[in-house]
């Protein structure tokens, strides 16, 4: 034994020594360095691909977890789950429990069973979380997704800034540019003839979105659809309204409405086409 220690023993040291010098930095590449891991399990594919569109970091990685995967959330530093009108059997549940337990952060998006909402944020992490994707948007997407690196996945290198979340209200007109809001039509044609978009005297046309709106869904459809019209002389208000469709299209009197079909026109009103604007004025939905 002697000899062969003799003959070998620096080498075995050196390779010990190798060892360890690399699990110590496999460890620390995990801890600081590694690619965030971010697991999104029953979001509809328009509000996903939004989402990944968003992100601007290669060291972020938003993949789709199938339900029938869960066992994997372990693997991920974040699970999100899109709760509305999703179902999970008791085993699923106790499953995405015991990943929390483990350190992976939960969050159900809009939970309609409380039995299956396993969220296990708290604190800012929560309030930050639910508001980045109650608004939605390029700006909160991608504020969602440095935010989960820094601070959900403590990492101190390849971050990006992040702000807090930019409030959309719920009824807006909005344009090309999506920084650019408004919540009343007054100040939308302000802007639309300072900026050329809108001519006077030209036939207005209103457009008006749906669930896959202009923040949550990839919106190079609806640019499109408003270059196409504005190219053809038409005054084009696009609008994404929960509560004042029908308020805004009395006010600025288009001569036609295209509604993106889903839902409802109105919202506690009278489920009528247009309640009343279809007598002077031309609703269409689109197919």
């Amino acid at each position: 034994m002697k000899p062969f220690l003799r003959k070998y023993g620096k080498a075995i040291g050196a390779g010990l020594v190798l060892l360890v010098v690399g699990l110590l930095g496999l460890r620390q590449y995990r801890v600081h360095l590694a690619p965030t891991r971010i697991a999104f399990v029953n979001y509809p594919e328009f509000q996903l691909a939004r989402i990944k569109k968003a992100n601007e970091s290669r060291f972020v990685r938003v993949e789709i977890l199938e339900t029938a995967d869960l066992d994997k959330a372990r693997d991920y530093t974040a699970v999100f789950l899109f709760g509305r009108g999703f179902s999970l059997r008791p085993e699923q549940v106790e499953t995405l429990r015991n990943a929390g337990y483990s350190g992976v952060h939960l969050f159900m998006d809009g939970a309609t069973n409380p039995n299956v909402d396993v969220t296990n944020l708290k604190g800012r992490d929560l309030d930050y979380i639910t508001d980045y994707f109650r608004y939605g948007g390029s700006r909160n997407y991608k504020n969602l997704l440095s935010y989960i690196r820094e601070n959900l996945d403590g990492k101190q290198f390849y971050t990006e800034q992040y702000d807090a979340p930019f409030p959309i209200p719920p009824d807006v007109l909005f344009h090309l540019d999506e920084n650019v809001l408004f919540e009343h039509p007054a100040d939308f044609e302000k802007y639309g003839t300072e900026k050329g978009f809108l001519k006077p005297g030209a036939p207005k046309i209103v457009l008006l979105t749906s669930v896959p709106g202009p923040f949550n869904a990839n919106r190079e459809h609806l640019d499109a659809i408003i270059r196409s019209l504005s190219r053809r002389g038409l005054n084009v208000y696009p609008v994404a309204s929960v509560n004042k469709r029908l308020a805004w299209l009395k006010e600025i009197r288009p001569e036609v409405a295209i509604m993106m079909p889903h839902g409802r026109l109105t919202v506690g009103e009278s489920e009528a086409p247009g309640n009343g604007f279809t007598k002077t004025r031309s609703l269409c939905w689109p197919r």
